[in-house]
């Protein structure tokens, strides 16, 4: 089988109950990718933003995006239970980072603001937004 993420070949011994067990990634990108959850507090002059991520690194490709998206229900689950105080709540990805400037000024003011990506990004070039 060919690894979804790093495309090398997996050899695996097949047994009667392996068989019909389909696994995407290879044993070194579920250790690499195993998800973390992290939080950074980003002071403004209203309020504060929690930036949560699941992965300290920086996006490697739109695949790893669309192949580790499911690592992101985790923090629907927060959101949709109410863990998360009122405020504005905020997925970011790739596209999003590219509009960053337009929208921001927008929710400036509103009170407590929450990031949520899956891959981190780099939030402090924006620091004069904030």
């Amino acid at each position: 089988m060919i690894c979804h993420l790093c495309e090398q070949y997996q050899v695996e011994t097949l047994r009667f109950n392996t068989l019909f067990v389909y696994k995407p990634f290879c044993l070194t990108c579920e250790k690499k990718y195993f998800p973390r959850f992290y939080q950074e507090i980003i002071p403004c002059e209203y309020d504060e933003i929690l930036y949560n991520f699941v992965y300290q690194e920086s996006m490697p490709s739109i695949r790893h995006n669309r192949l580790l998206f499911r690592h992101m229900k985790v923090y629907f689950r927060l959101i949709d239970a109410g863990n998360y105080e009122e405020g504005i709540k905020i997925i970011i990805d790739f596209i999003e980072m590219r509009n960053f400037q337009d929208w921001f000024p927008f929710i400036k003011g509103m009170g407590k603001v929450y990031f949520f990506s899956l891959f981190y990004y780099d939030l402090t070039v924006f620091a004069e937004l904030f």
